[in-house]
């Protein structure tokens, strides 16, 4: 059956937005007590495959489910985990800071909103910021990013604020999450609100301003026996407030990721 560009498209952002997921559980693995850090478990290169399914939160979207191989690496200065970049700024037992370069895959075709006159393509963007993630007593742990758009897009920021606590079973290591996101309004009209040029013509009028998303997620690794194998999975789900589910774009008030990987440690 031939495939269109549009769809092919489509599906080549989904498959670089599942590689991107890839740095979220390495990030979410944080240090047990008297343990190596992450950076230390992770050091070398990775490979394997990840099994994702994603429900989106624009109108007219369902749930995608996409598998597509994965690739990282950790280093002493750098790392690449999936599609992020970064750099180690500050590292010791108890605190990083990491500057990062990730892209931003939020983009949508307007032709998907076929009951909104006058709508425009949004575009996908690149992200630059900072990461810090501290070790506080026990097995508990912050994390704060703060990104910003590096290409123009909406011009926009964001910041993410997460506690997370390990617990250890033999060598399975389960991290639950609670946290948030802050969209500046840059960033949330331009995603989830209409522009002026689209205003003009005939879409509705909505700028949902800057916004505070809760996030509830968990991580859980397990080994496979002694070998170089380790089984992951990750789920986790953001909370819209009525400023972005409002919207005209959105539908329902919740997006959420799980994700099932298989990688292995060179």
């Amino acid at each position: 059956m031939p495939v269109s560009r549009e769809s092919f498209g489509r599906y080549l952002r989904s498959v670089c937005m599942l590689t991107l997921f890839w740095a979220l559980p390495q990030a979410a693995y944080p240090a047990a007590e008297n343990a190596a850090p992450p950076r230390a478990l992770l050091r070398g290169w990775s490979v394997g495959g990840l099994l994702l399914i994603i429900d989106q939160p624009y109108q007219g979207k369902s749930t995608r489910v996409l598998a597509v191989p994965s690739v990282g690496f950790e280093g002493d200065h750098i790392f690449l985990r999936g599609l992020r970049f970064g750099v180690h700024l500050k590292a010791s037992q108890k605190f990083t800071l990491d500057f990062l370069l990730q892209p931003r895959f939020a983009a949508f075709k307007a032709s998907e909103f076929r009951n909104i006159p006058g709508l425009e393509d949004r575009r996908d963007s690149m992200d630059a910021g900072l990461d810090m993630h501290i070790d506080l007593p026990g097995a508990s742990a912050i994390g704060i990013t703060v990104l910003a758009d590096a290409l123009g897009r909406s011009n926009g920021q964001e910041w993410r604020l997460r506690y997370e606590y390990l617990f250890n079973f033999g060598r399975t290591r389960v991290t639950p999450w609670v946290g948030m996101r802050w969209l500046s309004s840059n960033l949330a009209d331009y995603y989830y609100g209409t522009l002026a040029s689209e205003v003009s013509a005939g879409a509705p009028y909505y700028r949902p301003g800057a916004v505070i998303l809760p996030q509830l997620g968990i991580s859980v690794f397990t080994p496979l026996g002694h070998s170089k194998w380790t089984l992951f999975t990750l789920f986790t789900t953001n909370f819209f407030p009525a400023r972005l589910s409002d919207s005209p774009l959105v539908d329902g008030s919740t997006d959420s990721t799980f994700i099932l990987g298989l990688s292995y440690h060179f």
